[in-house]
């Protein structure tokens, strides 16, 4: 322990504490691909393909016309597994889920599209190639 205080003295840990505790966070907080709060990519196009930065957001899809949102192969975009990322269908129109080569996207009975306005999914990739999809679709 007196190696410890030596490092660490008791005051100092104080003032660290009193200081964290005070802490104020005014704008979006990031730990690994969690970004708090939620940060939402828009997008109004009849096509969105995922870019790193969408990993742990929420992109919307909002269109009149049908939309379709593609997952990118892991040599294009290399996101980590276990990334996630919310797709929300607010337009009118329904989006459904298609990938670009390789990507393998599982869900319940291999639906793909978005099952109406407001209705959403999230992607989880769950292999270098592989994503579990989690959500309301048809």
């Amino acid at each position: 322990m007196a190696n410890v205080q030596r490092f660490w003295p008791s005051q100092r840990v104080s003032n660290w504490l009193t200081t964290l505790a005070s802490l104020d966070v005014t704008g979006a907080v990031t730990a690994g691909s969690l970004v708090a709060p939620l940060a939402i990519n828009a997008q109004t196009g009849t096509t969105y393909t995922f870019v790193l930065a969408d990993a742990g957001k929420m992109v919307t899809s909002s269109n009149g016309s049908a939309q379709t949102i593609t997952v990118p192969p892991n040599s294009g975009v290399a996101f980590a597994i276990g990334t996630q990322i919310i797709v929300q269908n607010i337009g009118s129109a329904n989006a459904t889920l298609a990938t670009a080569g390789t990507p393998t996207l599982n869900s319940k009975d291999s639906n793909l599209e978005i099952d109406g306005q407001f209705a959403a999914a999230t992607l989880i990739k769950t292999a270098t190639d592989a994503w579990s999809i989690i959500g309301a679709l048809a």
